[in-house]
């Protein structure tokens, strides 16, 4: 989202604990996306930008992981760092949302930050009537009046992020007409994320949510 308010076509996201600094090459994207972005330039830019900006941040001499394949050390520490990151994101229970937007990631090679923020209004009005006070409290994080009208729900949180400066049309992104119905059956089978929604969804109802994303 910062780079895109910003029209910086190189940010990066930074992991950080005291220890250890992770730097993504890839981002939030499709493993076959991260796969064709993937190469030894881009791997090697990446760790300049990182290395240059930790000293700006007060580290010195930054130690870089991947400088030597030999350095137990800096090896233990990447292990870590990628169980920790397990851990924190496997109890979170993300929902219908992210499942949504998987398919976009892999059909439209769409970042998932960008995916998630285009389905984010309808599946928020969606669950609307089954869990309205957290709905409220969403709308009140992102300093909207909360309203029961789950229509209202949908039309708020899209402006909002279209404020945001986010292309919230799905055919702005390559999409076509026939394409929801394809993804809704791939959204639908991972269960794992549709299980946790707070009301349940069809594939109907996602191919509708797609539609209304079009």
């Amino acid at each position: 989202m910062l780079s895109s308010l910003t029209g910086n076509k190189g940010a990066l996201m930074l992991l950080a604990s005291q220890r250890l600094k992770v730097i993504h090459a890839s981002t939030h994207v499709s493993l076959k996306t991260t796969i064709e972005r993937t190469s030894p330039e881009r791997i090697r830019d990446t760790i300049r930008a990182g290395y240059s900006h930790l000293q700006r941040i007060g580290i010195k001499s930054p130690r870089i992981a991947v400088e030597n394949g030999h350095d137990a050390e800096a090896r233990r520490g990447m292990m870590l760092a990628s169980y920790c990151g397990g851990i924190c994101l496997g109890p979170v229970n993300t929902a219908a949302g992210h499942a949504l937007a998987y398919p976009l990631g892999t059909r439209l090679h769409l970042p998932h930050g960008l995916a998630n923020a285009i389905i984010f209004p309808h599946v928020l009005a969606f669950s609307a009537p089954v869990r309205p006070q957290k709905t409220a409290e969403v709308m009140s994080a992102l300093g909207l009046e909360a309203t029961p009208d789950s229509d209202q729900v949908a039309k708020r949180t899209h402006d909002f992020c279209a404020s945001l400066g986010i292309e919230m049309q799905l055919s702005r992104h390559g999409a076509s007409q026939d394409s929801p119905a394809g993804w809704a059956k791939e959204a639908h089978a991972i269960r794992r994320l549709m299980d946790n929604n707070p009301r349940d969804m069809s594939v109907d109802d996602l191919r509708n949510i797609y539609a209304a994303a079009f």
